[in-house]
């Protein structure tokens, strides 16, 4: 096998996969999606529920801001924590009229089966890709043990070297009696 360095087994590797190692981490490091709530099936669903939503959301943000820029006690934070509150009541009002209708629960209670089972999905991919980013490292490794194995030859001389054995003489010795026995 010829001499490769570090840097062309990894590439090979890589290439070889047709899988870029640094796109499969980039992919794993995603947040799984949540679970669609029983309130965000229902928005899926109502446009009333999603505008009212909206608004709430709105109030939310602007409340957040004033309350930063001008502090707690500011007359304009009072009357948007009012409005948010308004925001707040007049979606749940929504919410509650559209949980008494069997149908819309039923599709809602869907979408939310359809959401678990899409995460589901998600998680045994980036299972999957995990695993085989594993393989690939892997393989990756045997790829590097096979091109920095010493040749058997290299092993077998350390090995005497080691062991402070003069080569030479005992491959003249082994010569020797190996045609010894040939003549008997």
């Amino acid at each position: 096998m010829e001499n490769l360095s570090l840097q062309q087994v990894m590439n090979d590797m890589a290439q070889g996969a047709g899988v870029n190692a640094t796109a499969l981490r980039a992919k794993s490091s995603k947040p799984i999606p949540k679970v669609l709530t029983e309130l965000e099936a229902f928005v899926c669903i109502d446009p009333l529920l999603k505008h009212l939503h909206q608004q709430y959301v709105d109030a939310k943000q602007d409340r957040s801001a004033l309350t930063q820029q001008y502090g707690v006690n500011d007359p304009m934070v009072e009357i948007a924590i009012d409005m948010e509150d308004s925001a707040w009541c007049s979606m749940q009002t929504r919410y509650l009229e559209l949980r008494e209708k069997r149908n819309l629960m039923t599709l809602a209670q869907a979408l939310i089966r359809d959401s678990e089972y899409a995460i589901e999905r998600v998680k045994e991919k980036l299972a999957r890709e995990k695993a085989l980013e594993l393989f690939y490292y892997f393989k990756m490794l045997e790829k590097m043990r096979e091109v920095n194995k010493p040749s058997r030859a290299l092993e077998i001389w350390l090995i005497l070297y080691a062991l402070k054995v003069d080569t030479a003489s005992s491959m003249r010795r082994y010569n020797q009696a190996h045609q010894q026995t040939l003549a008997a």
